[in-house]
């Protein structure tokens, strides 16, 4: 790099790991004879140095405004360079907030309007035929919904969901269990910090939807397990199967979410054979 007022004068930048750097940052080559090295400081440190005549150190002020120029011009470069990677820290940052807060709309909130829809329907159908058993289904999805409503306030703030802080996992999916419209058996050993047990909340909620949306399942068995460092979650129905996480957007979403913890996804669904899920990821 060239001063534009002097041709003659070249500058290169230090690098505490690499010593002195041309602007393509290739180490920048001893002076070749007749030309001279002086090093640019700010704040007590080097930031770069001018290459010149020697000539130029027998004109000390002339000396002097090189450099305070030459130290302009890194500060700037430097200066640049930082914003442009906080930007795009800050890019990288919002992206990845987005991708979670959609995850958790769809693993959390939306499956619990997904069983409040089925379960207004199923209450549709017997309002006349058996008012008793309709008006009972109305509440259950009339709780549903005020729970729904509450993990979307709590998400806005990136809190766990609402279930999990109140009832503890085990807790948390029998509770989840009790509102699915399919029948299911849970089992849970282990003890887990808060973000792992949100995440096995999830996996569960995403098999559970799917039983119930797509598999025409009658019976949903999951189980967790926690044991030497690992989380395994495994949800298996008798439906239909036919299952594939590389089309289904929730099980794509859900093995994305897995990827974060370190962990892994595995859809088993042959047709007619029902599907099971088998997630495995480091708990703390």
């Amino acid at each position: 790099m060239r001063l534009p007022c002097d041709e003659a004068l070249q500058i290169v930048t230090w690098l505490p790991d690499r010593g002195y750097v041309d602007g393509a940052g290739r180490p920048a080559p001893s002076p070749p004879p007749g030309r001279h090295l002086t090093p640019v400081l700010r704040n007590g440190g080097p930031v770069g140095a001018i290459i010149h005549d020697r000539a130029l150190g027998a004109e000390p002020e002339l000396l002097v405004a090189a450099t305070g120029a030459a130290g302009l011009v890194l500060a700037g470069e430097r200066l640049t360079a930082e914003l442009a990677a906080s930007r795009s820290q800050v890019t990288s940052c919002v992206d990845a907030e987005r991708r979670r807060i959609e995850r958790n709309l769809h693993d959390g909130p939306q499956q619990r309007l997904y069983a409040a829809a089925i379960t207004l329907a199923l209450a549709a159908e017997r309002l006349t035929a058996d008012p008793r058993t309709a008006g009972s289904l109305l509440s259950e999805a009339r709780d549903a919904l005020a729970v729904a409503i509450r993990e979307v306030r709590e998400l806005s703030h990136g809190i766990h969901p609402a279930a999990v802080l109140e009832l503890g996992l085990a807790g948390a999916l029998r509770d989840m269990a009790d509102r699915s419209p399919v029948p299911v058996t849970v089992g849970v050993d282990g003890e887990l910090d808060p973000a792992s047990a949100t995440a096995v909340f999830y996996v569960v909620a995403e098999g559970l939807t799917n039983a119930a949306k797509h598999a025409a399942a009658e019976h949903v068995t999951v189980a967790v397990r926690a044991e030497g460092g690992q989380v395994q979650v495994t949800v298996t129905d008798d439906g239909c199967g036919g299952a594939d996480a590389r089309r289904g957007q929730g099980l794509r979403g859900l093995a994305d979410r897995l990827a974060e913890h370190g962990g892994s996804l595995v859809v088993e669904s042959g047709p007619g054979g029902g599907t099971v899920l088998r997630a495995e990821f480091p708990c703390a």
